[in-house]
């Protein structure tokens, strides 16, 4: 994995860039943030969320998710333009103080027409695998 930090608040985006796989827009209803992520396994990655209380919340649904072989440059692409979104959030994991990095205080329908826009303007071929409505 490829780890870099780009400017003062250290937002720092884990992605090998060559990776194919599953980008997810993650929502926890309680907080109301998303979490835009890399994953080879959908159902595994919203379980361990849970299971980890990831950001100290433990009500992660992936509501929506994109399959492609570029996988890990779209995640990268979209957490660029998003960047002004970014939040951040400390919380207790194995053991320890983590930050969670990957949180965006944006709403659902933002974060998933980047995801489209940013597929479509690089000309990535995409497949949508998962598109939840969201709950009323």
């Amino acid at each position: 994995h490829t780890h870099f930090i780009s400017n003062i608040d250290e937002y720092i985006i884990h992605t090998d860039t060559n990776e194919g796989g599953f980008v997810y827009i993650a929502i926890s209803q309680r907080s109301k943030l998303c979490k835009i992520g890399l994953t080879h396994a959908i159902a595994v990655r919203e379980e361990s969320l849970n299971r980890t209380y990831y950001a100290n919340f433990d009500d992660w649904v992936i509501r929506f998710a994109i399959k492609s072989e570029y996988a890990g440059k779209i995640e990268e692409l979209v957490k660029m333009r998003l960047y002004a979104y970014s939040y951040q959030l400390e919380y207790f994991h194995d053991g320890k103080m983590q930050i969670a990095t990957e949180l965006l205080n944006c709403d659902f329908k933002k974060a998933k027409s980047t995801i489209i826009d940013a597929c479509k303007k690089s000309q990535y071929e995409y497949k949508i695998v998962l598109n939840r409505n969201e709950k009323k």
